[in-house]
């Protein structure tokens, strides 16, 4: 996804061969620039879109890897605010598609949250359904690892919760619990995979990749 096209390597081949890194997530931001000097490039990067504005000089500046949702000012804006002020950079918008999962077992959470990051998605773990409606930004998640049979709000319910306010995110039930037909009702509904405890990895890690692929909700 970050490799440049043969067209953008064409336009770096001019005096002006820096390509900027603008990401606030650090361990993304070493990757990107490890990635594009063993390509060939100068990279340098900013944790910020107003650190990129305090510190680049832009004259020469190639192109901006620019992560979309900064803290701060984001990379939208930052970009509507180069071209206002005459500034006219190649811009290469990344972003991470976030794996929300909410299950009440600590235990299983965590399990579910480290086998999806050694797979290389981006996750964030919510112990229940009311902490996750009170948290999470659903405009960044791609999908949802999601227990059935919470304590509080349950599964199924949020679900629905999500379903009736217009929100419709990928969903990937896991439950400890034999229901055959609550299993018919929710891959009659379009969720993505129905998992029993405990499931190999390589079926969730699949079915995330599935989720993902889409649109949400697909």
């Amino acid at each position: 996804m970050l490799c440049p096209s043969a067209p953008e390597r064409r336009q770096l081949e001019s005096p002006a061969r820096i390509v900027a890194v603008v990401d606030d997530d650090p361990s993304m931001r070493r990757s990107v620039e490890r990635l594009l000097k063993v390509n060939g490039f100068v990279a340098e990067g900013h944790s910020s879109a107003e650190a990129f504005l305090n510190s680049a000089d832009v004259s020469q500046i190639g192109c901006v890897v620019l992560d979309i949702h900064l803290g701060g000012m984001s990379g939208i804006a930052l970009w509507h605010r180069l071209r206002d002020t005459g500034t006219n950079l190649s811009i290469i918008f990344i972003t991470a598609r976030i794996v929300a999962v909410v299950d009440d077992d600590p235990s299983m959470r965590r399990s579910v949250e480290r086998l999806l990051k050694v797979n290389g998605f981006v996750a964030e773990g919510h112990s229940s359904a009311e902490a996750f409606l009170n948290s999470a930004d659903v405009s960044q998640i791609g999908c949802v690892v999601l227990d059935i049979h919470l304590g509080g709000m349950s599964g199924i319910a949020l679900w629905h919760r999500l379903r009736d306010t217009g929100t419709n995110l990928s969903i990937i039930f896991i439950t400890a619990v034999e229901d055959e037909a609550l299993e018919r009702e929710a891959l009659k509904a379009g969720c993505v995979a129905y998992l029993h405890k405990p499931f190999p990895a390589d079926l969730l890690i699949g079915a995330v990749n599935r989720a993902l692929e889409g649109p949400p909700g697909n």
